[in-house]
């Protein structure tokens, strides 16, 4: 090899690894019907390359995975990662030949045009990283369309599945030859490898969005090609005019997200002035009040939630507003607005902010206007509703006249809007396009497509048309045709309606969904009638569990309290057998679920953000939309303002949460957060005993009656795996190791006094300490094991939690001070010690005869980590003695009871400081209780070795 060095003659760290989109290959090439798989971009095998060894390793199809990477020095690596497995064939080649490679003034445009992550580097870097790219092809002589010899080698006309990770410039021209993949995955969407080809296959009715992240590295998303079933191809440009639109409007893009054809919606924004078509508002009394705008845009939180879809949809929405604090000429001036935009042929949809239309039939109307080319417009049909279930039931009455409702237009450039009131599009022959040849109403209506009109709903809306259009006492009006027995005339409570509309109450189930009933309420609810909430006759809680529906279980705390939780997922699956059961838990908790076979779905939060990150906010909020959730259950028991707001945020229909601890909140806080959920469940006086016990409570508040279960963490083989070539690489004998958490989420629970405690044990049994932990505790850990002078490996910071927990399962032993570490153990079946303060004592451990306790009593037990004194009494001053004796119990005879090792009161008043030793009132029946003095000598009884769990990692 000659030429200089390129930054591809390098290994670089594996970017997908232990993520969401690490979770989500894996999972696809586990359970897809799929036989060939590409993976552009594979680099040395150690991170996307092994989600999908890990996943394809247990599809039953038996797929055959090809690996392409340019860089020869990492193609070395990865041949060596990937021999033992025969279903991969790597290939060391570039995805596409070097003219296929964009020039430079391309990614100039693109730097300049697209806000994305390559802004944040001078573009002269990223035009270097272009021209390294390219040198590289021709120093070591690759320039072949690698992508077509491996079709052409394996006679495959289109892969199952792709990933499109390569080189940051060819994503586009990878996508050109692999277009027709049953699955193409894409990584960095946020960038120049992939926006494009985001955006091409957003718009593509040949392909479905299934997953996508943008808050992962630069994201992600996945698309899945269609049937062969006809999609609509018409683009289709809604246009809303708009002034004060919530709640409603914020029904319409979960609607669009499903659409398989292309689509833009342009919004019209502001106060138009009672002119032209709405001058006849003005005989009656109509007036533009003050109250109504802000510097002639709405006060309702709409033009802050069109701000978040344009940042979100940038392609496919278009905000229209007038100058500030000046308002529109009229709404004709407004309709065509966004006319000139508009610059191909396709339907042109009026769609009010208060009428709701579902996926379905959009879609179903495209395909008609499709079908039928000669048709020019639609007269559609409307439920009209006069309150939150409320609709005008008689055809041919006000609201429903066969010609009062045109909404869709077939459009071509040059048509513009002559009137709004009545809607007149205008060809260039100034024909009225509706009238040349339309769909007729009843035409809609046989062909199921009525929208829902909720325009008499909120008494804004009513306060609203009182006193801009001048309809005199139209709220009090409302309210009495509320109160009102139905069936009545509608037109003896609103004068100004005709042709004696029948009301009716009841909403027919045949007549489909109410459609208002999807609306969740996020924000501060209008002032309606309780309908237009989920109507509690509905509710999911009590009813069927063979209805598919999604529940969201919160889950928001840290790794132990979930591993805790995880014995509870069998019975929540029971409880709601063929519902799309999803768990909503922190980024860093993720990995213990990812092989949970009773979840359907796993949504991650960073909690550290959700406050302070507006944009990460906004996009969890729109995660939340996605789900879909109808029942959201927050169980965790001692909530915090965050987690309040991230379960409230996910919108359910119904949500329940536990009237649980204070220790992380106050009363007030925690009654206010109280009010903003559908229920609140308190436990029994007695019930909360401890975490596994209140696990078990909200079961019961679900109907559902548990058993004792134990803790589980799901290990996969992968994770096995990463533990064998572990112990191999360093040569260690896993019975001959201890593991140690010597860190913790807080400075409160950590214990100083390790090293004395465990030095002389661990020098005496010949051990060899593997400590666990954060990155960010690896300094203070390393300082430490350098105390206890034993072999040592310090892994903080390198091993996922589920790849600690398989080397934890074959250890000898674990000790430490986070209790986390503690449940693994427990989780894997590996004994342990813990030093454990009396803040919450009993609340989380012990539960297990595998764990003994290390723990001094004090007169301020109980405090829920709400201390008073400088320092943690109950953590700091454990006796270095009483952990010495309870790691060496443990390392020799097994318990069949958890163990509590108490300092006693003569050690402890020994020292003669601190709070007042005090006797605790222990349950000596569930938990055998050893007090430990200062004249205690060690126990000299034989060491027993348990080498099964070792025995069934290393066989």
């Amino acid at each position: 090899m000659t030429g200089k060095m390129s930054e591809l003659d390098q290994i670089i760290p594996p970017e997908v690894r232990d993520d969401p989109f690490y979770f989500t290959i894996e999972k696809l090439a586990r359970e897809e019907k799929i036989k060939s798989v590409l993976e552009i971009g594979s680099s040395s095998g150690a991170g996307s390359t092994r989600a999908f060894i890990s996943g394809l390793g247990q599809n039953p199809e038996k797929p055959t995975l090809y690996c392409m990477e340019v860089s020869r020095t990492r193609f070395a690596e990865l041949q060596k990662s990937c021999a033992q497995y025969p279903f991969v064939r790597c290939y060391n080649t570039t995805s596409v030949a070097a003219e296929r490679f964009p020039k430079h003034y391309e990614v100039v445009n693109f730097y300049n045009s697209v806000t994305s992550a390559l802004n944040n580097y001078p573009i002269d870097r990223v035009l270097g990283w272009l021209d390294q790219d390219l040198e590289y092809l021709q120093r070591e002589g690759i320039n072949e369309d690698g992508i077509a010899r491996i079709k052409r080698e394996n006679n495959i006309t289109d892969f199952d599945m792709v990933l499109i990770d390569g080189s940051e410039f060819t994503g586009v021209a990878e996508l050109e030859q692999v277009y027709g993949a049953k699955l193409i995955l894409l990584d960095d969407i946020n960038a120049y490898k992939n926006r494009k080809n985001y955006d091409r296959l957003a718009q593509d009715s040949n392909y479905t969005l299934i997953a996508e992240d943008w808050h992962t590295r630069n994201g992600f998303a996945v698309f899945r090609r269609n049937s062969v079933a006809h999609s609509p191809k018409t683009p289709v440009h809604f246009f809303t005019i708009v002034l004060n639109g919530e709640p409603f409007i914020r029904h319409h893009i979960d609607e669009f997200e499903r659409l398989k054809l292309p689509w833009h919606w342009h919004i019209i924004e502001g106060v138009a002035s009672l002119v032209k078509d709405t001058s006849w508002s003005v005989q009656s009394g109509g007036v533009v009040s003050d109250t109504f705008h802000r510097n002639g845009l709405s006060t309702d939180g709409t033009t802050e939630y069109l701000d978040e879809l344009k940042r979100r949809y940038p392609q496919n929405i278009s905000i229209y507003r007038p100058p500030s604090g000046k308002f529109w000429d009229g709404k004709v001036e407004m309709c065509n607005a966004p006319i000139p935009a508009i610059q191909q042929e396709g339907l042109l949809w009026q769609l009010d902010s208060d009428e709701l239309w579902t996926a379905e039939q959009i879609e179903k109307m495209a395909a008609l206007f499709e079908a039928n080319p000669d048709r020019t417009g639609a007269f559609c049909a409307c439920f009209y509703f006069v309150g939150p279930d409320r609709y005008v039931e008689s055809l041919n009455a006000w609201s429903t006249l066969p010609q009062d409702w045109p909404r869709v237009w077939r459009f071509k450039p040059g048509m513009y809007w002559a009137t709004h009131e009545p809607a007149i599009l205008v060809d260039s022959q100034q024909r009225d396009v509706m009238r040349i040849n339309p769909f007729s109403r009843d035409e809609m209506l046989e062909a199921g497509l009525a929208f829902q009109h909720y325009a008499y709903v909120t008494e804004e809306q009513l306060t609203f048309k009182e006193r801009y259009y001048g309809y005199a006492n139209a709220l009090a009006l409302w309210k009495k045709l509320q109160a009102a027995p139905t069936p009545l005339i509608l037109d003896g409570y609103l004068p100004w309606s005709r042709n004696h509309g029948t009301v009716i109450e009841s909403w027919k189930p045949e007549m489909g969904e109410l459609l208002a009933d999807r609306l969740k309420q996020r924000q501060a609810p209008k002032r309606a009638a309780p309908a237009i909430l989920p109507d509690p006759k509905k509710y999911l809680f009590y009813g069927s569990t063979s209805r598919k529906h999604t529940v969201l279980i919160v889950r928001t705390d840290a790794i132990g309290d979930n591993i805790l939780f995880s014995a509870t997922l069998d019975q929540w699956r029971k409880r709601y057998p063929n519902s799309n059961l999803a768990l909503l838990c922190r980024s860093s908790v993720a990995p213990l679920y990812k092989n949970c076979p009773h979840l359907n779905q796993l949504v991650t939060v960073e909690m550290d953000k959700i406050w302070h990150d507006a944009g990460y906010r906004a996009a969890y909020h729109n995660t939340m939309k996605q789900l879909h959730a109808d029942i959201v259950i927050n169980a965790v028991y001692s909530r915090d303002s965050a987690n309040d707001f991230v379960a409230l945020m996910a919108g359910g229909a119904e949500t329940f949460a536990l009237s649980g601890s204070l220790a992380n909140t106050t009363t007030e806080q925690q009654a206010q957060a109280n009010r903003a959920y559908t229920r609140v469940f308190e436990l029994a006086p007695g019930a909360a005993t401890n975490e596994l016990a209140i696990n078990n409570a909200l079961l019961n508040f679900f109907g559902v009656t548990a058993g004792n279960a134990s803790p589980t963490i799901w290990l996969d083989p992968a994770a096995k795996q990463a533990a064998t070539e572990l112990f191999a690489k360093h040569r260690l004998v896993p019975t001959n190791c201890i593991g140690l958490f010597a860190g913790s989420q807080t400075e409160l629970k950590t214990y100083p006094a390790f090293a004395p405690a465990l030095r002389e044990l661990i020098r005496e049994q010949q051990l060899t300490v593997l400590a666990f932990g954060s990155e960010s505790e690896k300094a203070g850990v390393q300082t430490l094991l350098n105390e206890l002078g034993s072999p040592h490996l310090n892994l903080c910071g390198t091993t996922s939690v589920i790849e600690s927990a398989a080397i934890i399962q074959a250890l000898r032993m674990v000790v430490g001070n986070d209790t986390s570490g503690t449940h693994i153990a427990c989780a894997v079946g590996t004994p342990n010690v813990c030093v454990i303060g009396g803040a919450q004592f009993g609340r989380f451990l012990p539960y297990s005869e595998l764990t003994s306790l290390a723990c001094l009593p004090l007169e301020c037990w109980g405090c829920n980590w709400k201390c008073k004194f400088a320092k943690t009494h109950c953590v700091k001053d454990v006796a270095p003695e009483v952990v010495t004796r309870a790691v060496r119990e443990a390392l020799g005879q097994r318990s069949t009871k958890p163990r509590i090792y108490l300092e006693g009161k003569a050690l402890y008043e020994s020292r003669g400081y601190g709070p007042e030793w005090k006797s605790p009132n222990l349950d000596r029946t569930a938990w055998e209780i050893i007090e430990v003095e200062n004249n205690h000598r060690a126990s000299s009884s034989p060491v027993s070795t348990n080498l099964s769990a070792a025995s069934q990692l290393l066989m």
